[in-house]
Order: structure tokens, then C-alpha cells, then sequence
């Protein structure tokens, strides 16, 4: 897994999601969502909310 949420003086924020995107680009797609997301469900049991559907504007 890989952290992006908040502005530790240790961490490469703002730039975070490049970053982790440069680092695991070369990995196969699957890899690649569990190192994103799929394994954080798994560890905290959750099951995540469907992406919001935006409004024709």
C-alpha cells in the first residue's frame, strides 16, 4: 500500500500520486490497484462506494 493523505515534512506531497504512479507504472494493471487500493480494502474490510456520477452540465 502506498499513503497520500496528509503533508508529513517526510513524505513527497504534494506530488504523492505522481510519484507512486512513476514508481508502479511498469507493474501489471491488477498489481497496480492493490498496491492503490485493492489491498487497504482488504486489510480494513470495507467495501468501497461507487465513483460519483456527474451531472451532464
Amino acid at each position: 500500500m502506498c499513503e497520500t493523505d496528509y503533508p508529513h515534512s517526510d513524505t513527497t506531497w504534494p506530488d504523492s500520486i505522481q510519484v507512486i504512479k512513476n514508481r508502479i507504472g511498469h507493474l501489471p494493471a491488477g498489481t497496480q490497484y492493490k498496491i492503490l487500493r485493492g489491498n487497504a480494502e482488504r486489510l480494513y474490510r470495507f467495501t468501497p462506494a461507487e465513483p460519483p456520477v456527474l451531472a451532464n452540465a
